[in-house]
């Protein structure tokens, strides 16, 4: 970087080792825009083929694809969960929903397969050449766990994390030595794994396990030279401690310090662990609840659900008036 470039920059309050990670996420984003796409465009063209192998995949024990029997040994009998758990992960988020947690049962499918043949699949994600998929998997395992999180199912979401952990140590050994971009991707899963785990943890009222990931998530931030505005735990040494937010002042603050750092947000009552949004719903006539996330639809004015056309046929007629005036007013 020239001088002037790095004068710029200085004094718009951005750092070299800031710019240069703003400038790669733009490129990943850029990067899973066209993955997601060409996803698509193999969906389409596979999307009357009797197997369920969605599309090509490459894996270390050889190519999987529709209509190509038996899978290659090494490779688990139902990968095509992944792929189909894949797919429905690239949809993305969408503004006002629920955006991918809405495959919440394609996400749940998938991990009781891992953990019905937990020993072929760890042993699948050992391949410096299946790197994509142990990525796919945490993400996948990442965002089912985040629902569970938030829906107050703890055990559950401990569960997932526990399988994610194990992956992701699978998916750093072979990240070790790759292209910058894949150790960039892993490391901030790892990020995004810990996360969920120490907010997990705080639910739990587990607050010494909290300590360390503390400490570690800070660490990333600061490493990457996060700004206070950026930073999701950096800013709170500066903001609690009233201490410069460095990676030094981190490693030399106490485990008092930290624990002081982690419970003076949830004094103060700003903590809200669960969210309406990924809560399940239930049927408003046999109150019957869904088996997972958007199971059921609901109804045009969007205020009631059911659990299927029968039930909504007998709630009607008390509902048709009530379910106009909404529709009329937006």
């Amino acid at each position: 970087m020239d001088a002037s470039t790095a004068a710029k920059l200085e004094s718009m309050g951005i750092s070299d080792v800031a710019a240069a990670r703003q400038a790669w996420e733009a490129a990943q984003a850029e990067q899973v825009k066209q993955h997601s796409k060409k996803v698509k465009e193999i969906q389409r063209e596979y999307k009357d083929c009797p197997e369920r192998v969605l599309h090509v995949s490459g894996t270390a024990f050889g190519f999987v694809a529709p209509g190509v029997q038996p899978l290659p040994d090494g490779v688990p009998v139902n990968f095509a969960l992944k792929q189909m758990a894949a797919a429905a992960l690239d949809e993305g988020v969408k503004p006002g929903g629920v955006g991918n947690m809405r495959s919440e049962s394609v996400y749940r499918e998938y991990f009781d397969d891992l953990v019905a043949d937990r020993a072929t699949w760890l042993h699948f994600f050992e391949y410096k050449d299946n790197f994509q998929h142990a990525e796919n998997t945490c993400g996948i395992l990442g965002t089912l766990a985040t629902i569970y999180r938030q829906r107050g199912w703890l055990a559950d979401c401990e569960r997932v994390l526990d399988m994610e952990s194990e992956v992701l140590v699978r998916y750093e050994r072979v990240s070790v030595g790759a292209e910058a971009a894949q150790v960039s991707c892993c490391q901030n899963l790892a990020y995004k794994y810990h996360i969920i785990r120490y907010n997990l943890c705080l639910q739990l009222e587990r607050y010494s396990e909290s300590i360390e990931l503390y400490r570690k998530l800070a660490l990333f931030e600061a490493e990457r030279d996060y700004s206070f505005e950026e930073s999701n735990f950096l800013f709170l040494i500066t903001a609690i401690l009233k201490k410069k937010a460095t990676a030094k002042v981190l490693q030399r603050l106490t485990d008092e310090e930290v624990m002081r750092i982690i419970m003076e947000p949830m004094k103060r009552g700003r903590f809200s662990f669960q969210t309406d949004r990924v809560q399940l719903r239930v049927c408003t006539v046999c109150h019957a609840q869904e088996p997972s996330l958007g199971t059921f639809p609901s109804c045009a004015c969007k205020v009631v659900y059911y659990c299927g056309k029968d039930c909504q046929k007998k709630d009607w007629a008390g509902h048709k008036g009530q379910c106009a005036a909404r529709k009329s007013k937006g």
